[in-house]
Order: structure tokens, then sequence, then C-alpha cells
């Protein structure tokens, strides 16, 4: 089994250094497990494609605006590789290493789409924590969220997200991909973890499109116990 890794990039070079060292993690897990990945940066930016190509990552150079475009060409280039799954990823995120581990058994139980329900959003100023909880039924956010080929291959005229926007990502490929693939087989899809244990984190900053709500909670040390990385972002 192979495993994509996606992720699209602007600014914030730091975090985005970060979020690199915790795909190290990643795909550690999953060389432990015995599946090959790889990753694809979809970057706009010449340090970021520097920063990739040295990591020796697969990468793109498309516009950022509009943000759709960007993320349609980023996964037109995706589906030149060959995978069996893709795992899609923002540029300021980490994951647990339970959730990765959730992540490799719903691949293995060839499951369509799938993801985590529940994000922990550490705030710009690198303090405050805060809980966010997908509110669409049964469904996931964008981070960590998990693709079988074949599903990315169905999309009509290459349309994964609403090439216009620059915002929404999340419900727009809902309706382009998900929507359709509930609808085709209900049961092919699957929100993994069930809110139970932390699973992504973000690490937000002035630049950041999203803004979450949600209860603050103030013990920060059990965020590196789950995202080991985060003890480098943490004031």
């Amino acid at each position: 089994m192979k495993v994509l890794i996606f992720i699209t990039v602007w600014k914030r070079p730091e975090v985005t250094d970060l979020t690199y060292s915790g795909l190290d993690r990643v795909q550690a897990i999953f060389k432990e497990e015995g599946i090959d990945s790889e990753v694809l940066v979809v970057s706009s930016e010449d340090y970021h494609t520097k920063k990739a190509k040295d990591r020796g990552y697969h990468v793109i150079e498309v516009e950022n605006f509009p943000v759709g475009n960007k993320m349609n060409l980023g996964m037109q280039e995706a589906l030149k590789y060959k995978w069996d799954y893709l795992m899609e990823m923002g540029s300021n995120n980490l994951l647990s290493n339970l959730y990765i581990r959730a992540f490799i058994a719903a691949c293995k139980e060839k499951f369509a789409c799938f993801g985590s329900g529940k994000f922990y959003a550490l705030q710009p100023d690198r303090k405050k924590v805060r809980v966010f909880n997908v509110k669409r039924r049964n469904g996931f956010g964008g981070v960590g969220r998990g693709f079988r080929r074949d599903v990315i291959e169905a999309a009509k005229d290459g349309k994964y997200w609403d090439s216009e926007i620059n915002s929404g990502m999340d419900g727009s490929i809902w309706s382009n991909l998900i929507k359709p693939q509930i609808e085709k087989d209900p049961h092919s899809v699957r929100r993994l973890v069930n809110n139970s244990y932390p699973s992504v984190l973000d690490l937000k900053s002035d630049t950041d499109v999203n803004k979450h709500g949600g209860k603050i909670i103030a013990d920060q040390d059990f965020l590196v116990r789950w995202f080991p990385e985060s003890k480098n972002w943490i004031k």
C-alpha cells in the first residue's frame, strides 16, 4: 500500500517547518506498518518550493488565489503519481500517533473517505488552546482526511473544490466528493475517532483564514504529549 500526503502551503514558513517535522513522524509510523509514502507540496512561493525540494518532496508551483483553483491543480498533479490513498494536510497542522494509526487501519479496511471530527487550535498567542468539533453529523474536517484513489478519480471534470473560492474548502469538497460517495455507499465513509482523543492540532497565526471558537483549555502540557513537535511552538 502507498499513501500520498497532499499539502498546500502559503506564507508561515516557521510553522510549515514544524508541520514538516510532524510529517517525519507520520512517515516513520507508515514505514513501521509496511506502508510506503510520499509527499506532494502545492506551493506558490519560491522559498516553499525550495524547502520542499530540499526535503525530497514532489512539488508543483501555482498561483495561490483563488485557493480552490490552486487545490484543484494540486489534486490533478497528485493523480500523476502512483498511490492507493491520499492524506490531506494543511501547512500548520500536526497529527497524533493514535490518529495516524487509525488512518492506517481505515486504509486497511478499505474505507473510501474518512477523517477526524475534533481539532485542537493553538491560538496566535501560542498560549490559549481552543477545542473545535465538526458540527456536521458524522462529518470530519480536512486535516488528516483520507481518500481512496477511486474517489478522487471519480470527481466530475476534475473538480474537487469549487475553483473560484478562497475559503469554505471543507464544505466545497464535501459537496463535490464526499456527499456523492455517501449516496453511493454510506458505509464507506467514516469519522474515525468519534472525538474520543486528540487527533489534530492547528497552529494558528494571524494569517489564518479559519477562526475557530470553542472552549479554552489551560493545560498545554497534554498538547506536547499528543503532538510532540508543538513543544517548539508553545510559549
